[in-house]
C-alpha cells in the first residue's frame, strides 16, 4: 500500500535459491513454497505439502499458475535440479507439477494431487507466459537443445507440449543452473547457460516466443562474457538485465559480480552491453543471484545479504535505470540467491 516493498517478518521459508508465493489480485498472499515443501498464509506445511520434487538448490525451483476458468485451483511447477542428477547417478528428478485446492482446509488450501510427472529429466529453468487470449497460459521449461511448453487451459494442463529444438545442447547436467524468463508483453524469453564444467564460462541468449502456437524461433546470443545466472526484462519489455560472474582465468575462479543491461530495441543488442553495477563478491560461491521484476516495476536483485539491490527505473537505459546497490533492508532477515518468479 506504501509504494515501497515492505519486509515480512514471519514467514517460514528457508531456501538456497529458488522459492515462489502467490497472492490473490488484490494482494492477499494464497501460499508459497521452496519447492519441496508448501506452506499456507498463516506459515503453517499445507496438508500433502511435503516432497514435492523441487529444490532449495534449483535455480528456479517452483513456479505457480492458477488453472483459467477458476478461482482456487492452482498448479505448482517444479523444475529439475543438478543435484538431483548428483545423487541419482545422472538422472534428474525431471520436470513435475502438484495441485492445490484452496476451496480445502478452510481456505488456506490442501495439495490433492503431486509429483505428475511432465518430463523425466529437465533443468533448473521454468518461465510462464500470459497466451494472447489473455485467459490461458504456456509454461516453459528447457532441457539439453530443447524447449518445452505446456499449454494451460480450461481443460487443464496438456502433457504433450510443444518442443522448438533450437540453440546449443547443454549436455551435462552441472551446467544445468541459469534462470529463464519471458518479457511482459510475452513475444520474447532470455535464458541464461551457467556453465561450471569443463571450465566456468556462461551464455545469455534471446528467442522470439510465439503465443498462439508455443514455438521459439530467431536465437541471438547476446553476450557470453559472464558466468550468467540471473535475467529479467523491464516492465515495457525494451530493456534486458543480466547478472553475471566474472571468470579469471589466471585465477581459475569466479570474482566480482556484474549487473549488466541491453537495449532490446537497438540494432546491436549485444553492443549496448551497459554494466550497472560490478559488486566485490563477500561469499563463497559461483552465482550471481536472481533478478526479478516485481509488481512496483523495479527489478530486485539478491545475493547473501541482509537488503536487496534495487533497479527503480529498468525501463530507462544506461545510468537514467538508477541502480542501487543494498538499498532494501529485510528487517533483520536475509536473503540468499533466490527471488519469487510469477507469470
Amino acid at each position: 500500500k506504501s509504494g515501497e516493498a515492505v519486509p515480512l517478518l514471519d514467514g517460514d521459508l528457508d531456501t538456497l535459491e529458488g522459492c515462489e508465493s502467490i497472492s490473490t489480485a488484490d494482494g492477499s498472499l494464497q501460499f508459497y513454497t521452496d519447492g519441496k515443501v508448501v506452506y499456507t498464509r498463516n506459515h503453517q506445511i499445507m496438508p500433502n505439502g511435503e516432497g514435492l520434487m523441487g529444490s532449495v538448490s534449483s535455480t528456479q525451483s517452483a513456479l505457480v499458475v492458477p488453472k483459467p476458468g477458476s478461482n482456487t485451483i492452482y498448479y505448482i511447477f517444479t523444475a529439475d535440479d543438478v543435484r538431483s542428477y548428483q545423487t541419482n547417478d545422472g538422472d534428474g528428478d525431471g520436470f513435475n507439477y502438484s495441485v492445490v485446492d484452496m476451496s480445502l482446509n478452510g481456505g488456506l488450501g490442501d495439495v490433492t494431487e503431486k509429483n505428475i510427472q511432465l518430463l523425466n529429466n529437465g533443468s533448473e529453468k521454468i518461465t510462464a507466459v500470459g497466451k494472447a487470449d489473455g485467459q490461458e497460459f504456456w509454461v516453459v521449461t528447457h532441457y539439453r537443445d530443447s524447449f518445452y511448453a505446456f499449454e494451460i487451459t480450461e481443460d487443464g494442463i496438456n502433457e504433450t507440449p510443444v518442443v522448438s529444438v533450437i540453440g546449443p545442447n547443454i549436455s551435462d547436467f552441472n551446467n544445468f543452473r541459469g534462470a529463464m524468463k519471458s518479457s511482459p508483453v510475452g513475444d520474447r524469453i532470455a535464458i541464461c547457460h551457467t556453465i561450471f564444467e569443463p571450465s566456468f564460462r556462461g551464455e545469455l541468449r534471446l528467442y522470439d516466443f510465439d503465443r498462439e502456437t508455443g514455438q521459439l524461433s530467431n536465437e541471438i546470443l547476446v553476450d557470453d562474457s559472464l558466468v550468467y545466472y540471473g535475467v529479467e526484462f523491464s516492465s515495457n519489455s525494451k530493456q534486458l538485465f543480466a547478472s553475471g560472474k566474472i571468470f579469471d582465468p589466471d585465477e581459475g575462479r569466479t570474482t566480482n559480480i556484474n549487473i549488466v543491461q541491453f537495449d532490446l530495441t537497438a540494432p546491436n543488442i549485444s553492443a549496448s552491453l551497459f554494466t550497472q553495477t560490478s559488486i566485490v563478491n563477500s561469499f563463497q560461491g559461483d552465482l550471481a543471484g536472481s533478478l526479478q521484476i516485481a509488481i512496483d516495476r523495479k527489478i530486485y536483485h539478491s545475493i547473501p545479504a541482509l537488503s536487496l539491490s534495487v533497479i527503480n527505473s529498468p525501463n530507462n537505459y544506461g545510468l537514467d535505470a538508477d541502480f542501487r546497490g543494498f538499498a532494501v533492508p529485510l528487517g533483520g532477515r536475509s536473503s540468499k540467491f533466490g527471488l519469487p518468479p510469477y507469470i
